[in-house]
């Protein structure tokens, strides 16, 4: 959701209930805001179901506009300055740049499912008798706490400043995938949960 509001939205707030208490819930990302220290973060990126994502820069420091987040344990960040976007009619080159944590917050879905994927896509690389051992940990990994737990231990990385960024390529590379150490390594976090 790259967006955020004051108060919250009742028919988003309903729609967020009720897709929760499905048998498989979504996980949600929203944006924080942009205003920097000017306003408390938005919702529903301070929703309790919600993964707020904030911004920052090429280099993992933390965006100047991301709202004060000290007392959210749920705050991630991804890169949300300068990202390129492209207009279908602008051929190979990007039409802008964009910032905001509006850009970071698919940023950040995007790894996330990417790590659902990777995972599913293991599993099912694995004999028929060794895939049901993990059907366990895909589900884990579709909750927000199995996700939280992923990406806080295996997905970020700490600035010298402090502040840790979703960084999928040392966890989701090509050796790890290959040889199952990803999934070993899934399943570690998530049984200690």
């Amino acid at each position: 959701m790259s967006f955020g509001f004051t108060k919250t939205i009742p028919i988003i707030r309903q729609a967020i209930e009720e897709a929760s208490l499905k048998p498989k819930p979504p996980l949600f990302f929203a944006a924080t805001r942009n205003d920097g220290a000017n306003m408390n973060m938005a919702w529903p990126a301070r929703a309790d179901e919600v993964f707020g994502i904030s911004s920052t820069d090429g280099n993992g420091l933390p965006s100047s506009f991301n709202p004060s987040c000290d007392e959210y344990s749920r705050i991630f960040h991804a890169l949300g300055e300068a990202v390129p976007v492209w207009d279908p009619g602008a051929g190979s080159r990007p039409a802008k740049y964009l910032s905001g944590t509006s850009c970071a917050t698919p940023i950040a879905a995007g790894l996330a499912a990417n790590l659902l994927a990777s995972a599913r896509m293991v599993v099912e690389t694995l004999p028929p008798s060794k895939r049901s051992r993990f059907d366990k940990l895909l589900e884990d990994l579709q909750c927000r706490s199995g996700m939280t737990a992923i990406l806080r231990k295996s997905m970020s990385r700490k600035h010298e400043c402090g502040v840790a960024s979703l960084l999928p390529w040392d966890f989701l590379s090509r050796e790890r995938l290959t040889e199952n150490r990803f999934l070993h390594d899934l399943q570690e976090i998530l049984d200690n949960l």
